[in-house]
């Protein structure tokens, strides 16, 4: 929306029904129990498509190279490249 020059005359208040959500400090009992009991529902809602969810998972691990290292490439007087083991989340960034 093109508000014209003066884009802030008159000011705008928008109102979030979620803000209180906002815990930085992840420490709100507050909301850590709101959070818990959506996360508590969403699992009793989404419990009959368990082996489903299961067996995408697996699936889809079985179509990914879990043990696998890139190309080096120069940077220097060094190559560099990563390399992804298996059972490992991320990837390892290497020198030689």
């Amino acid at each position: 929306e093109n508000r014209g020059p003066n884009p802030m005359k008159p000011p705008r208040e928008l109102h979030d029904d979620y803000f209180w959500l906002r815990d930085d400090t992840r420490k709100s009992e507050k909301v850590l129990g709101y959070l818990n009991e959506e996360n508590e529902y969403a699992q009793e809602q989404t419990a009959h498509l368990q082996d489903f969810r299961e067996s995408l998972y697996l699936e889809m691990k079985g179509h990914m190279k879990e043990t696998d290292e890139e190309v080096p490439y120069p940077h220097g007087s060094y190559l560099y490249y990563t390399r992804t083991e298996e059972g490992k989340s991320y990837k390892i960034h290497c020198r030689k």
